[in-house]
């Protein structure tokens, strides 16, 4: 197109076109194309990841990103308690329901619904009050995968080691969260990432290790 001929209709078409261009928003993120030294790429919640060479950057839809990035990783979706019914449909739909893993606060009403809508689908909780959340989740018709388990001190059930080892006993998989949200709302007994990024490692991610937990949730890579 010429400078001198092009229409405004098609300089409007020109720019909808173009890259950056977002997809949408999932659980919150919004997830963007876009285009960089090495090719396309999915920008999402902060990662990115190369667009295989076969998808087109300017036609992709939000489910087909969806797709490519669960055969990359198990998508965490920790708000499904937002909209559960929609969100297990969207996930059946999609056929992933073996790349994803449903996550709500430890609340009746939230383990309700995920009974009603998702009873066939991966789905943890994340609790501090972890023997009760444990019983609970044993007795519902639910596909219990695992438990993230927050404490203010070490002195907590979810600290203790023979806990810990009953969890996996029982075939779940136990979370640390190491992340700061509030310096007034200590989640993993001060073993966070603030510990272990000035100076201080085996206090901070070491000592969750150490104590055996499967995953520690962490801001840092």
């Amino acid at each position: 197109q010429s400078i001198f001929t092009i229409t405004v209709d098609d300089a409007l078409s020109l720019f909808a076109n173009a890259l950056p261009r977002t997809l949408g928003v999932w659980q919150g993120a919004e997830m963007v194309i876009g285009e960089g030294k090495y090719g396309a790429y999915i920008r999402y919640a902060g990662a990115f990841t190369s667009l295989p060479k076969n998808a087109d950057p300017y036609t992709i839809t939000l489910e087909e990103a969806l797709l490519y990035l669960c055969d990359k990783c198990i998508v965490n979706i920790d708000k499904f308690d937002g909209n559960p019914e929609e969100i297990a449909a969207l996930v059946r739909k999609l056929g992933v329901g073996e790349r994803v893993l449903l996550k709500t606060p430890y609340k009746k009403e939230f383990l309700d619904d995920a009974e009603k809508y998702a009873s066939d689908l991966p789905f943890m909780v994340y609790a501090w009050d972890v023997k009760e959340a444990h019983e609970d989740l044993m007795s519902r018709n639910l596909r219990y995968a695992g438990l993230e388990v927050l404490f203010k001190d070490e002195s907590s059930a979810a600290a203790d080691e023979a806990f810990i080892n009953k969890l996996k006993k029982d075939g779940k998989f136990v979370w640390a969260n190491a992340n700061v949200y509030d310096y007034k709302q200590v989640t993993a007994a001060g073993h966070n990432d603030d510990v272990s990024l000035l100076g201080n490692p085996e206090q901070g991610w070491g000592w969750l290790a150490d104590k055996g937990y499967d995953i520690i949730q962490t801001d840092f890579i």
